[in-house]
């Protein structure tokens, strides 16, 4: 099950805002967020909905009562498609799944949290 902390790291990562800018932006700290991310402390309510705003994100995906992590999508079915089978090829080429029926919802979740640490480091 992806936590409430781990939604809010990947959202987080996928717009490519550090902790440091989002802090900033919410008018809290960084230590806070962290704790967040890390699941060690969890937010009030309306923070939450501070959290889904700011990321453009749905409130209920941050809760893990919904699979949609966005708003209003923009993106066309044929574009979602397309990205979707780069996704895959890169997958494969980067050797982090052997065919695409190793695609599952977990792993999923687990190679985009390798994909992000690794920005992570980088950064």
């Amino acid at each position: 099950m992806v936590t409430f902390g781990e939604r809010l790291r990947n959202a987080r990562n996928l717009k490519g805002i550090t902790l440091d800018k989002m802090a900033d932006d919410l008018q809290t700290t960084k230590a806070t967020l962290s704790r967040y991310e890390n699941n060690l402390r969890e937010p009030k309510a309306d923070f939450i909905k501070k959290i889904a705003e700011y990321l453009s994100i749905n409130v209920d995906y941050l809760l893990g009562s919904s699979p949609n992590n966005v708003e209003n999508s923009t993106l066309t079915k044929k574009e979602t498609e397309t990205l979707s089978e780069e996704f895959l090829d890169m997958l494969i080429k980067h050797k982090k799944i052997k065919t695409k029926e190793d695609l599952t919802p977990q792993n999923i979740l687990k190679l985009l949290n390798e994909i992000f640490d690794e920005i992570d480091k980088q950064k």
